[in-house]
C-alpha cells in the first residue's frame, strides 16, 4: 500500500514539473505577432508567464513599458 502510495505520488510530481518544463518561457506565436505589430522596434528585456496571462518588459525609444496579453493576444 504504501509503495502504491508513493508511486503515484512521484508520477503526479513529475507530471507537474514536465508541464511546467513546457510552458517555461515560450509565448503563443498569437500573442508575439500581436506584440510586434504593436511594438515593431521594442527591444524586450524580460518576458514572464503567470496563471495563462503573458507580460513583456522592453525599452521603447529608452523608455521602458510593460505590456500584459491574456491567453487571446488581448
Amino acid at each position: 500500500m504504501k509503495k502504491s502510495i508513493l508511486i503515484i505520488a512521484i508520477a503526479f510530481i513529475s507530471s507537474i514539473a514536465v508541464a511546467q518544463a513546457k510552458n517555461n518561457g515560450e509565448v503563443p506565436k498569437k500573442i508575439s505577432e500581436a506584440f510586434s505589430q504593436k511594438y515593431s522596434s521594442a527591444e524586450i528585456k524580460k518576458r514572464e508567464t503567470r496563471k495563462g496571462d503573458y507580460m513583456a518588459e522592453f525599452n521603447l525609444e529608452k523608455k521602458r513599458f510593460l505590456a500584459y496579453y491574456s491567453a487571446n493576444s488581448e
